[in-house]
């Protein structure tokens, strides 16, 4: 009888290994080829900017734990990104995304493609389904979201959007970095593409940069052999093997993750030195109703903001010693970056940012590190 994996832990570990391909390897080998010769048969494969097997098998345990058809892995999260857009876009589109969205999501789409080819876009609050329809022009074609933009939360009504987008016969392309297929699939909410970093939770291990779209075949397959293959944006077998030894793991991680975040949410929201815990796994959270609706669980990424305005801020956050700082998420370890802190909060970007924010991904440690280092953080900079 044929296995059939139905169960993320089963597609995680078994989805398309077969074993019996590759010399009995239970590892999927790494194809370190540019190229496959046709001398002994054809294969299917040619050429790795096309397609290649190690490549292959993460693509399509991907699509099948997002609910799609196919994927397609490209070098980088932004590859992925340009790649979805360029496929949908024309000379006279109007683009839709929701405000504070990555930021180099941003100037690809409001500076480049306007600068460029006359592209015109517009923004909307994540949470403000009224100010979306607002938005809305007749020549909008393209609407680009974030399940959760990642240093606001706000969270976009996901469906509501998805059936006005289809009477209007606009496309919707959803970023679900932040939730992962584990807990979100917009795919089944009505979106026409997902799009994941893979150097974030999927990677999950601060190794590797790549990035992954899952649709229908028909959109695959048009992407594959044009934008992908034309801007040469493809990935490389070892970067390819090391988000297939990832995602063995990603249930596992991303439970670890929400078990370590909302620990560390909690402390927090109930300390006196804390005005703000921005995370919609709390109750606390506007729109946290909503996230029940659509997310199977939460990953261990939000915002806080410490008591005293921006220079308390600042204080606490160079007395924190144990979590390393950068700009990324999703790791194993646990990370601050401080979107709060920034020139401009408010007014450059039209920002809903607010001052002294600090982002912070939980890692994978014990937890109670984490919140020791917290407490000698409190206690310096309040003593």
């Amino acid at each position: 009888m044929k296995k059939k994996y139905e169960g993320i832990e089963d597609i995680e570990m078994h989805y398309l290994d077969e074993p019996e391909k590759h010399l009995g390897s239970l590892s999927v080998p790494i194809y370190q080829t540019s190229l496959f010769s046709r001398k002994n048969g054809e294969y299917g494969y040619r050429y790795t900017r096309i397609s290649n097997p190690t490549i292959e098998v993460p693509e399509k345990k991907i699509a099948k734990m997002e609910k799609g058809d196919d994927a397609l892995l490209f070098s980088s999260g932004m590859a992925a990104i340009t790649s979805a857009i360029m496929h949908y876009v024309k000379s006279q589109s109007h683009i839709v995304y929701v405000k504070d969205v990555y930021l180099s999501t941003e100037i690809y789409i409001s500076k480049y493609l306007n600068e460029k080819f006359g592209v015109e876009s517009s923004f909307f609050n994540g949470s403000n389904y009224e100010e979306f329809e607002s938005v809305l022009q007749d020549n909008t074609d393209i609407i680009y979201l974030e399940t959760c933009v990642s240093n606001v939360f706000t969270i976009p009504h996901i469906e509501k959007i998805c059936i006005e987008a289809k009477k209007r016969g606009a496309k919707v392309i959803v970023d679900n970095t932040y939730a992962t297929p584990i807990f979100c699939n917009p795919l089944e909410l009505g979106a026409d593409i997902v799009i994941h970093s893979c150097s974030k939770y999927i990677g999950g291990h601060s190794d590797i940069i790549g990035g992954v779209l899952i649709s229908d075949v028909k959109t695959i397959e048009s992407i594959k052999h044009n934008e992908r293959s034309m801007l040469g944006a493809c990935i490389d077998p070892h970067q390819a093997w090391l988000i297939l030894r990832s995602l063995r793991t990603l249930h596992i991680r991303m439970e670890k993750h929400m078990e370590n975040g909302f620990v560390l949410a909690n402390y927090l929201s109930n300390h006196p030195h804390v005005d703000e815990v921005n995370y919609p796994a709390l109750e606390s959270h506007p729109q946290h109703d909503y996230a029940e609706q659509i997310f199977k669980g939460y990953p261990g990424l939000f915002c806080f903001i410490p008591s005293g305005g921006i220079k308390k801020a600042k204080e606490f956050y160079n007395q924190l010693e144990y979590p390393e700082r950068g700009p990324s998420w999703g790791g194993f370890e646990t990370l601050t970056n401080t979107p709060g802190f920034w020139e401009g909060i408010g007014n450059g970007r039209n920002s809903d940012i607010k001052q002294g924010s600090i982002r912070i991904s939980v890692g994978l440690e014990d937890v109670n590190t984490i919140i020791d280092d917290f407490k000698q953080a409190f206690n310096e900079t309040y003593k």
